[in-house]
């Protein structure tokens, strides 16, 4: 396989090398190099060469300033520059591109699924255009195993990483992505319940980390070799290792990561098979690590404190700590719902904005009131949740001023547990069901039942209950939860709906749905 890197040396720079220059200073020195080749482009004399000048200009800025786009801007910007990058056969940096986009989704800890398709459309280009033992490949294997990780399949993860690694090329890629591959492996098998093999890529991280010396990735090497201890009973070792993390980090200015080593420190202390087990301890380095995650303004780690200190309260048996943590946990993740679905309502607002502006540039009436209206669908559900979790600090705090009351003698504990009982049962009464929501639907929409299975005469019974709830604008989360079933068994009818409804890919099931009168 050419080598691009040295394809064209003793040549005058074109744009196709300058291209060149572009994926290798992202993959070498994150793009610092790119405002000199920037320069260079903007000097090279060429005929008929102004789209992809341009888009190639483009890119650049896209890539300079990634971290201010929301991932709708990412993707209408990667799409420009690839249809150019395409139509002049710029094939490797069209990959590059295209995984740039997979990397912004992927960091928003939200669009999964989109980083998945975009890394599998690199994955595509790379075997038509570049071949199977090219640096974009083994770069997107790579990534690919990350979304893999946070969706929480250790198995598909460590198979595409470990197929990166069995690439020729990996011989050449950065001690970056050597090392940070052989880490997230080690991790992965631990999840796997496989030490030999973790402890296998545990050395060869090791080894790439003398190269590398990335101060912040440097803690993924403590945290796995604390585990590597646990895992053959050294306890007394592994706290070692944490502790020299902690001061490691305590002495530069990686905030985060102090903040995650003494949550690291908390769960030590925590874990039930650990001889040196200490709920005080264990609660005061995830104290400390709350007030840093607050600092920070951090608010998912914020939660995860709480719900680590709820269950730690819960696993030693301290009632009324659990229930204030529980309360803590709860307003967090109150406020990153409400966060949420600010995000999907500018999302929708967006998609609306540039729906109307095809329509008229077309003559055609836009749809846009039918977005507006699941929009308000949306705030009205917020504002039920909101609701609901009021309802459940109010249950909280009679359960704590129960157990302020607790009896010791064995005959009022009978009592003791039934009225505990009959608070819990009272705060779920408060909920709706979804009996609530369908004869919402009814009310609301009266003609949408008759409507819908007109369009669609072979819909099943619980395929029209989501079809209502989604009418009235519930997400897929909601709407397992009220039919009592996982969010997976929403997806596969909401998949069977598109399919009767005739939908292509690009359309909204939702949107449909609402568009039904």
């Amino acid at each position: 396989m050419n080598d691009p890197e040295n394809k064209h040396k003793g040549k005058s720079a074109t744009l196709k090398d300058l291209s060149i220059e572009i994926i290798n200073s992202i993959r070498n020195d994150q793009g610092a190099e790119l405002p000199a080749i920037a320069e260079k482009i903007n000097n090279v004399s060429t005929m008929n060469k102004g789209p992809i000048r341009k888009e190639l200009l483009g890119f650049i800025e896209t890539f300079l300033e990634r971290r201010k786009y929301s991932a709708e801007e990412m993707h209408e910007r990667i799409d420009r520059h690839c249809k150019i990058f395409a139509r002049y056969r710029y094939h490797e940096i069209r990959a590059r591109a295209t995984m740039l986009l997979g990397s912004h989704y992927k960091h928003t800890y939200k669009h999964f699924p989109e980083a998945l398709k975009a890394f599998t459309e690199v994955e595509v280009i790379a075997q038509q255009y570049l071949g199977m033992e090219s640096m974009i490949l083994c770069e997107t294997l790579f990534e690919k195993g990350g979304v893999y990780y946070f969706l929480g399949d250790y198995e598909k993860s460590t198979q595409s990483i470990v197929q990166a690694q069995a690439l020729n090329v990996f011989s050449k890629a950065t001690p970056e992505l050597q090392f940070k591959s052989h880490i997230n492996v080690a991790r992965n098998y631990f999840f796997l319940k496989d030490p030999s093999a973790a402890r296998r890529h545990l050395d060869l991280a090791e080894k790439s980390w003398e190269e590398y010396r990335g101060i912040y990735d440097k803690a993924a090497l403590f945290v796995r070799k604390a585990d590597l201890k646990t895992v053959e009973d050294d306890w007394e070792g592994a706290l070692i290792i944490l502790q020299e993390g902690l001061q490691f980090y305590s002495e530069t200015t990686f905030t985060l990561r102090t903040a995650e080593f003494l949550k690291e420190l908390g769960e030590f202390y925590r874990k039930e098979e650990n001889p040196l087990r200490n709920f005080k301890l264990s609660m005061e380095y995830f104290e400390k690590a709350v007030v840093l995650s607050k600092e920070l303004n951090i608010p998912r780690l914020e939660g995860a404190l709480y719900n680590s200190m709820w269950n730690t309260c819960k696993e030693f048996e301290e009632w009324k700590l659990c229930t204030h943590y529980l309360a803590l946990n709860s307003q967090v993740g109150e406020s990153l719902h409400r966060d949420e679905i600010d995000i999907y309502v500018k999302k929708i607002e967006h998609l609306s904005m540039l729906e109307k502006q095809k329509m008229m540039q077309e003559g055609k009436p836009s749809y846009s009131e039918l977005i507006i209206d699941e929009v308000m669908s949306l705030r009205k559900v917020n504002e039920s949740l909101r609701y609901q979790n009021s309802e459940l600090q109010r249950v909280m705090t009679n359960i704590e001023l129960l157990i302020e009351k607790k009896p010791n003698i064995a005959n009022e504990k009978a009592v003791f547990l039934e009225l505990l009982f009959e608070i819990v049962q009272k705060g779920k009464s408060n909920h709706p069901g979804i009996e609530t929501y369908l004869i919402e639907c009814e009310n609301t929409h009266p003609e949408f039942s008759r409507a819908i299975v007109k369009l669609l005469p072979n819909i099943t019974a619980m395929e029209l209950k989501i079809a209502k709830l989604i009418r009235l604008g519930l997400t897929t989360q909601t709407i397992a939860t009220l039919c009592g079933v996982t969010v997976k068994s929403i997806e596969n009818h909401r998949t069977r709906l598109r399919k009767k409804s005739n939908l292509h890919s690009e359309q909204s099931l939702s949107t449909f749905i609402v568009s039904i009168k």
